[in-house]
């Protein structure tokens, strides 16, 4: 069986602490937005997602133990699949959960337009700082990506009849 292999990449590093920011940050927003009778009674629950809710209906602890579980399966996931996949998964996660925050700010807490756009622009900004910052660290590095990439076909493209004209012959 194939050992799995934690990516060495630094995009995908930094994009999993800003989806484990944003998912506990979820998971607080859910916990402070139950009504004050889920306290008393874990079966008067806020919840739309059935899978959450069904945890939360056995209690906080059961809740959050669930929770860390996913966290620590999806974040695993993210770093042992390939590059591509990983940030699209990330993406992914970060835009559900992303809604999720939102979702409670609005809906629950009365929030207005302004405090969702701060929180928008805050998660643009790291994702870009992430993005940005190991753009940056390696500027001139080749793509080592396993994915053909348009550069590559046109510069492998360019090579191979530079030692021949017959390229030229399916214009024919």
């Amino acid at each position: 069986m194939p050992r799995l292999r934690f990516t060495s990449d630094e995009t995908v590093k930094r994009l999993r602490w800003i989806v484990l920011f944003v998912m506990l940050l979820d998971d607080f927003v859910t916990l402070l937005g139950q009504r004050w009778t889920f306290w008393q009674d874990s079966k008067n629950i806020s919840e739309i997602d059935p899978v959450w809710r069904f945890f939360l209906a056995k209690g906080v602890i059961p809740y959050i133990g669930a929770d860390l579980f996913y966290i620590i399966i999806v974040l695993l996931i993210a770093s042992v699949v390939p590059r591509a996949i990983g940030i699209a998964f990330l993406f992914w996660l970060l835009l559900a959960h992303f809604w999720g925050v939102t979702a409670w700010l609005v809906y629950r807490f009365g929030c207005g337009l302004l405090l969702q756009q701060a929180f928008e622009l805050g998660i643009a900004v790291l994702i870009t700082f992430a993005l940005y910052k190991s753009s940056r660290e390696h500027p001139n590095s080749p793509n080592k990506s396993p994915e053909p990439t348009a550069v590559g076909a046109v510069s492998s493209a360019v090579a191979v009849p530079a030692a021949s004209r017959r390229w030229l012959s399916f214009f024919r």
